[in-house]
């Protein structure tokens, strides 16, 4: 089975063996589907983005939860970042999903068009800090001083 798995008990080894096993399974059907949807659609379906977001979802999971044995291929420390980035890529996925359906979707509509105002304000008041916190790292940066500040009690 997994190499991380060797001190746990025999029901939680069962549990995440047979986890992984079904991620597995539907991640092999959900990117058959993706290519069957690839080759009805062509090009339409190179050109949306939600379409990426599910076969880089998909890819990484099926990396994730892949049993490899005891020679993993990747240090159990990538697979833990793989398996946070690919929870990730199926929060984009769970979120435009939903933005599909009636009553979610006007939230989500709302909440993107509250991220982007946000996004299109927010180089002014970082701009203003820069630029008054500028001068002072131009007047200290050869300051012993200002480097050498020591928090120890």
């Amino acid at each position: 089975m997994f190499a991380f798995m060797s001190g746990l008990s025999t029901t939680r080894v069962n549990f995440l063996y047979s986890s992984a096993v079904i991620c597995v399974i539907f991640s092999i059907i959900y990117l058959l589907l993706e290519v069957i949807q690839l080759l009805r659609r062509r090009l339409k379906y190179l050109q949306e983005m939600e379409n990426y977001i599910q076969v880089v979802l998909c890819v990484l999971t099926l990396i994730f939860v892949f049993p490899l044995g005891q020679n993993d291929w990747i240090l159990p420390s990538w697979r833990w970042q793989i398996g946070a980035i690919s929870i990730f890529f199926g929060w984009l996925n769970c979120i435009i999903l939903l933005k599909n359906m009636p009553y979610f979707g006007v939230n989500i509509t709302m909440l993107f068009s509250v991220y982007y105002n946000f996004l299109s304000l927010i180089y002014l008041p970082i701009l203003l800090v820069l630029t008054f916190g500028f001068p002072f790292y131009m007047l200290l940066v050869f300051d012993g001083s200002y480097f050498a500040v020591s928090f120890k009690k």
